[in-house]
């Protein structure tokens, strides 16, 4: 039996990317499968970020107006779900209420994402992929927990990510960096190390790109600008080690086995850094709102120069995950 796959989901500044990124990366699993048709994507219309995402990683969307569990959007989502044929629809979003899951349940099978917030929605199966998922839950029943079940894209498992003689680094905060965090950290370092070569990844919400740019510019700065890339993957070549911020692209860095200066954006991506530092996969750098020159200055130079800590820090991502968790999920949707 063939069953219809859609993703409820946003992605942009007040959303954030992460979401809508390991949506696409688990729907290009179960596309290739021949028990699921073409998974579709439900957005939100006002969203253009959400809309220029999926067109570029070629995706099928349909549109409801207004964000997820809100009073315009919920009969639009109902009208779609409506037809009489086998169905799942997986939500990935902060604003999750059971009342919601419970409205959606008449219609569909319910499957959602977790992170740090616990919603008691019951839904037919949760996902909460992340390092601490296990003891997060007492009962682990109609569950996918941990790393096992990550939504990494294979792209992301290769052998020449990292390159402890390298001069090159890679910064990349994500797809919001609202205080622009970026050219902050770039001002202090880019003068740090001769012959420096540093990669800056500007998500699809930064506020200010062309300030990168002109500052790289004025300052003849050794860099490369990209500009919301689709697939990060690409620039992780012989690495010596990125700055990144807590959130989910730090599984997909370690996962890629380089070592991470973590920058913490927001108070949600404390979890994430502490837990990346606590197995030994990097280091916190510091927090946005402690951007004091003088040390981050002494860390960075620490961290570039200790090449037996970089190695130490590869290992240990490599073993945290070791695979794309897509195909157990895939697996475990045909069960409910």
């Amino acid at each position: 039996m063939t069953h219809h796959v859609f993703f409820r989901v946003d992605g942009g500044a007040v959303d954030g990317l992460g979401h809508i990124k390991r949506c696409i990366t688990l729907s290009k699993t179960l596309k290739e499968k021949s028990k699921f048709y073409e998974p579709i994507f439900i957005i939100n219309k006002n969203n253009q970020v959400s809309k220029n995402i999926l067109n570029n990683n070629n995706c099928t969307y349909l549109e409801v107006n207004g964000r997820i569990n809100t009073k315009k959007e919920i009969p639009e989502l109902i009208k779609i779900l409506s037809f009489k044929a086998p169905k799942i629809l997986i939500i990935d979003s902060k604003q999750i209420k059971k009342k919601y899951v419970t409205i959606l349940k008449k219609y569909t099978k319910i499957i959602i994402f977790e992170d740090e917030k616990k919603y008691n929605a019951n839904p037919n199966l949760l996902i909460n992929n992340n390092i601490w998922a296990r003891k997060f839950y007492k009962d682990s029943s109609k569950k996918l927990l941990g790393l096992k079940f990550n939504t990494i894209s294979k792209n992301f498992f290769k052998e020449n990510a990292f390159d402890v003689k390298s001069k090159k680094i890679l910064i990349s905060l994500g797809g919001e960096d609202p205080d622009n965090i970026s050219l902050k950290i770039l001002s202090i370092i880019f003068k740090l190390i001769p012959n420096l070569k540093i990669i800056v990844i500007l998500g699809h919400s930064h506020p200010d790109k062309k300030s990168l740019i002109k500052f790289c510019k004025n300052n003849a700065i050794h860099s490369k600008i990209v500009n919301s890339p689709e697939d990060i993957s690409i620039y992780l070549n012989r690495l010596r080690f990125v700055i990144s911020a807590g959130g989910l692209s730090a599984y997909e860095f370690a996962s890629a086995g380089i070592p991470q200066l973590i920058t913490v954006l927001d108070k949600h991506q404390k979890k994430m850094a502490n837990m990346i530092e606590k197995n030994n996969c990097g280091q916190i750098l510091t927090h946005s709102d402690k951007l004091f020159e003088k040390k981050i200055t002494h860390k960075f130079i620490n961290f570039y120069n200790n090449q037996s800590e970089l190695i130490r820090l590869n290992k240990n991502a490599k073993k945290l995950i070791k695979n794309s968790g897509c195909e157990s999920i895939v697996y475990n949707i045909l069960k409910i």
